[in-house]
C-alpha cells in the first residue's frame, strides 16, 4: 500500500508539471503564431512571392512541431490521469472467479528467435496470473528447416520449454489438487470440522509460498528483467499466500465463523495456482498457413484456428497440413 501511495503522489506531481508545461507551450504557440503571421503579412504587402512562400513553409514547420508537442503533452495528461484513478481489483473481486464456472483464459505468447530465458520469464509471468483456468500457448515462429546448428539447438530448446514447465507445474500442483479432492469427499460428511480445514488451508498456503520461493530461487538476478520478475511476480504472489495463511490463522484464533463455501473456494484457489496448460504451435510447419515473416500473422494464424478441431496430414514433401 505504501508503494502504491508513493506512485500516486509521483503521478500527481508529474501531472502538475505537465499542465504547467502545457500552459507555457500554449503561450509560446500564441506568441510564435502572432509573430510569424505578422512577418507573413508584411511580406504579402511587399509582394515578394519567394519570401512569402518561404514564410508560409516556415510557419507550417513551426506549427507541425508545436502540434506534435501538444499531442504528446495531452496524451501524457490522459495517461497520468488514468494511472491516478486506476484501482487494482480487490481480493473480493478476484475471488468471484473462483466462485463460478469462469471461462477459460488463453494467453498467446509469440516468439521469434528469442533467448530462451526471455521466453521462460514471459511464460512464468503469464502462468502465475490469478485466474482459475489458464492455457499458455507459445507461438514459435523460428524457421523449422534452418541448417544453422546453433539456430537448430535454440529451436529445440524453445520446443522443449513448454513440456519442461508443464512437468514442473504438474508436480507443484499435485498436493493442492489432492487436498481439494480430499475436501470434496470430506464435505459430504455431515459433521465436517471446518476449523481443521482452516488449519490445513493455512499450512497449504505456506507450502504454496515455499514453492513460489523455490521457483524464484532458480532465477539468479543478472539484469533488470530478472529483477522485474522477482519484484512483480514471485514476491507479490509469495507474500500474498503467506498473508492468506496468517489471515486464516488469525480468524481461527479469534474464533470467527467459517462458511463451507468459503473453505471450498480457498481449496479451489490453491488447486488452480499451479494448474496450467502449456502448449506450443509452429505455423511454419504447415503448408496451408501463412508464412509471412511478421508477428501479427503469427498471432492471426493461431487465432484463426481457435475454437475448432483439426487433424494433421503429412504430405509427400514431408510437410504438414492442418
Amino acid at each position: 500500500m505504501h508503494i502504491i501511495n508513493n506512485s500516486i503522489t509521483r503521478y500527481r506531481r508529474e501531472l502538475k508539471v505537465t499542465l504547467i508545461t502545457l500552459t507555457i507551450s500554449l503561450i509560446v504557440w500564441g506568441m510564435v503564431t502572432w509573430e510569424t503571421s505578422m512577418v507573413l503579412w508584411r511580406r504579402i504587402e511587399l509582394g515578394n512571392v519567394i519570401t512569402i512562400i518561404e514564410q508560409i513553409l516556415f510557419i507550417l514547420i513551426i506549427q507541425v512541431l508545436l502540434y506534435g508537442n501538444f499531442v504528446y503533452q495531452l496524451t501524457r495528461i490522459g495517461y497520468l490521469k488514468r494511472r491516478i484513478n486506476h484501482q487494482r481489483a480487490s481480493t473480493e473481486e478476484l475471488d468471484k472467479h473462483y466462485e463460478s464456472n469462469a471461462p477459460s483464459l488463453s494467453i498467446l505468447i509469440p516468439t521469434y528467435k528469442e533467448e530462451i530465458k526471455v521466453v521462460e520469464r514471459t511464460m512464468l509471468s503469464a502462468a502465475l496470473q490469478d485466474y482459475p483456468k489458464r492455457r499458455i500457448s507459445l507461438l514459435i515462429d523460428d524457421p523449422p528447416t534452418t541448417q544453422d546448428p546453433l539456430a537448430l539447438k535454440a529451436l529445440d530448446d524453445i520446443r522443449r520449454l513448454p513440456k519442461t514447465l508443464q512437468a514442473n507445474f504438474n508436480e507443484m500442483a499435485l498436493p493442492f489438487i489432492s487436498a481439494f479432492d480430499d475436501f470434496e469427499l470430506c464435505k459430504l460428511r455431515v459433521n465436517i470440522d471446518l476449523s481443521v480445514e482452516v488449519v490445513r488451508l493455512a499450512d497449504l498456503n505456506n507450502i504454496a509460498a515455499d514453492s513460489i520461493d523455490s521457483l524464484a530461487s532458480c532465477f539468479a538476478i543478472s539484469d533488470h528483467a530478472d529483477m522485474l520478475l522477482q519484484d512483480k511476480v514471485f514476491r507479490p504472489i509469495s507474500s500474498g499466500l503467506r498473508q492468506r495463511a496468517l489471515k486464516l490463522t488469525n480468524m481461527l484464533n479469534s474464533q470467527s465463523t467459517f462458511e463451507l463455501e468459503q473453505i471450498q473456494r480457498e481449496y479451489y484457489r490453491l488447486s488452480c495456482l499451479f494448474t496450467v496448460e502449456f502448449t506450443s504451435f509452429e505455423r511454419k510447419r504447415y503448408v496451408n498457413l501463412s508464412h509471412e515473416p511478421n508477428k501479427a500473422m503469427n498471432l492471426n494464424s493461431y487465432i484463426g484456428l481457435m475454437g475448432e478441431e483439426y487433424s494433421k496430414e503429412l504430405g509427400s514433401d514431408g510437410r504438414l497440413s492442418k
